[in-house]
């Protein structure tokens, strides 16, 4: 956001003046606000993860968190006096964290942490002036990142104020604008018009609540797939003896693994022997192409999450699989995906110069999402129609937007990055990134 610096150190002198500066605490006006905001959240459901923008010194934090107990609570504000104000006024009040941050920058960064409720009270009233039309659509954008299917947006505007002068102008055209980019995420459910008077400002302030729900599918059916008791491994290999013990050694005592199933893929080495040798089970494919493997391995397996993993990584880690199964019993998400930065040695070049521009282009909702090929998925195979994916290396990628096109929230993950065996040994030669680009340009124009 432009100006950033500039709003941050107004905000805070603000709040180095004045304890409450707005009278959040006090005004008999805000207390009624909170309560009318909260009775029209009530009247749609009830939830249980709340991020709230703009949370100054804690007022309606406090009330959320009087009203819904049992959730979790995600406070941001730019301002650090704010939030210090906050935490020591919510510091007998659980569940509820506070951070100190631009909430531009808040939502790029903990994307993967999904929320069934997010509240704007007036903040936008006082910074639509600082942002670009460009920057507040990305910002809806990343507000439809962060929620589960089904969730809801709860906004509210100050509209009109009568007295002798306007506090807070936001023309009708803004306003207009704002809200015709929420529609294209989400649908309109719900408004509230009010009218009330502030004691305190000596004026009568107009304005209007309303609620925005996700238009992401909310599958009722998702929450019996949880928690994640056990899973399959699906290992796709080919020509891959050096690395495969390592990978199967890293998983295999693991208590959630059921099965490791190796798919072999037509390898001329010892691939399958050393498989065996380790526990696995070993399927082989004669159909060439990645996706034809982990096709055959889904079906091999019993379970109905899978954890897909390649068979050429020098470093596995068991803790990849762990935090990515906490990670999905706590979001209710069918499929989450790894990513990482990359390297001097691997600098993703079909990711970089082919995936991502293409789903940037064409999906731009995905546009979030890192490492499209990580090739390290744990996903509900019930909930991804496999037999319409690629049987070649656009598999990962058609299903990220087979997933995204039945409405499914897809969380990400960062690990340390993955060192591929076959980068070092240079068994990926420009011939073998050419084929891989040629798959994924094919599977985006067809």
């Amino acid at each position: 956001m432009k100006n950033t610096k500039k709003i941050e150190s107004n905000f805070n002198d603000i709040y180095a003046e004045q304890a409450d500066p707005w009278s959040f605490l006090s005004s008999e006006y805000e207390a009624v606000k909170y309560k009318k905001h909260i009775e029209l959240i009530k009247s749609c459901f009830i939830p249980n993860e709340i991020l709230e923008i703009g949370c100054g010194i804690g007022a309606q934090t406090k009330s959320l968190a009087e009203a819904f107990p049992n959730a979790h609570i995600t406070g941001v504000d730019l301002s650090e006096n704010a939030i210090d104000r906050a935490k020591k006024f919510l510091s007998n009040t659980k569940n509820i964290d506070l951070y100190k941050s631009d909430i531009f920058e808040f939502l790029c960064h903990n994307n993967t942490r999904k929320y069934d409720l997010v509240i704007w009270s007036e903040g936008f009233d006082m910074l639509y002036e600082y942002y670009t039309f460009k920057e507040y659509i990305d910002l809806v954008k990343n507000i439809n990142n962060v929620l589960f299917g089904g969730g809801m947006v709860c906004i509210s505007h100050i509209i009109d104020i009568k007295n002798k002068y306007r506090q807070i102008n936001t023309p009708k055209t803004v306003l207009d604008f704002y809200n015709a980019i929420f529609l294209d995420f989400f649908e309109l459910s719900v408004q509230s018009f009010n009218v009330d008077f502030k004691i305190e400002d000596s004026c009568e302030y107009e304005y209007v609540t309303t609620l925005y729900k996700s238009k992401l599918k909310k599958n009722k059916d998702i929450q019996t797939y949880f928690p994640i008791e056990r899973v399959d491994i699906v290992i796709p290999a080919k020509d891959e003896e050096d690395t495969i013990s390592t990978v199967i050694n890293e998983y295999k005592n693991l208590e959630y693994v059921n099965n490791i199933i190796v798919v072999d893929n037509n390898s001329v080495d010892n691939t399958a022997n050393v498989a065996k040798k380790c526990g696995a089970t070993v399927v082989k494919c004669n159909q060439r192409g990645y996706g034809s493997a982990v096709k055959m391995g889904i079906n091999s397996t019993s379970e109905k999450w899978i954890f897909k993993i390649d068979a050429d990584i020098e470093n596995p880690n068991i803790k990849w699989l762990v935090e990515l199964i906490k990670l999905l019993n706590e979001n209710y998400a069918p499929l989450i995906k790894t990513c990482w930065k990359p390297t001097i040695e691997d600098p993703d070049r079909v990711t970089n110069f082919t995936a991502k521009p293409f789903l940037n282009v064409l999906y731009p909702d995905l546009e979030y999402l890192q490492s499209p090929l990580s090739g390290i998925y744990l996903f509900c195979k019930d909930f991804i129609d496999f037999k319409a994916l690629n049987n070649d290396y656009s598999f990962d990628i058609g299903m990220l937007v087979n997933c995204y096109k039945e409405g499914y929230k897809i969380n990400q993950h960062e690990i340390e990055p993955v060192i591929h065996a076959s980068v070092a040994s240079q068994k990926r030669t420009i011939n073998h990134y050419m084929r891989m680009s040629e798959e994924i340009v094919q599977y985006f124009v067809t």
